[in-house]
């Protein structure tokens, strides 16, 4: 389940997933190549420790590069992570911010992943990037998916 609210500029998914919460955890904070399919990571660095910093950049087929960077701000060990993120173009200018609390939440032998995005400090080159935020979020998680199942 997702929706996108463009007014408020706020997304929130939620998925199910079949697997314990240490293992779904353990495999989102682990996977450099977690993104829409048919894009990679050259540049994936986390330091996912409270006021760490992290970059990665996706390439696309047609060879853009789109790069983000942040900090994690909050983490309660598989039960939450706060960060936020700085969408930047091609020349390193930041585009918009993003804060986003992810939750891990037990149900039996199943965790619900719960995503909370919100943009602020958006530019006139935003748009482009935000109109495909929710297709990309429901592509990574897809993939996710199938890392566990593999």
């Amino acid at each position: 389940m997702s929706t996108m609210d463009m007014d408020k500029q706020e997304l929130i998914i939620m998925r199910t997933f079949n697997v314990p919460t240490p293992i779904l955890v353990d495999t989102w904070m682990n996977q450099l190549q977690l993104g829409p399919k048919d894009l990679t990571n050259p540049v994936f660095e986390i330091d996912t420790i409270l006021g760490g910093a992290f970059r990665i950049d996706t390439k696309s087929p047609d060879g853009n590069t789109y790069s983000i960077t942040g900090t994690y701000d909050d983490i309660l060990v598989s039960k939450k992570l706060i960060y936020i993120c700085k969408a930047l173009d091609g020349f390193g200018k930041e585009l918009f911010e993003i804060i986003n609390i992810i939750e891990f939440i037990k149900h039996g032998n199943k965790t619900i992943m719960k995503i909370n995005e919100t943009v602020s400090n958006t530019s006139i080159e935003s748009a482009w990037y935000l109109e495909d935020m929710e297709d990309g979020w429901n592509n990574s998680l897809d993939r996710l998916i199938d890392l566990i199942d593999n």
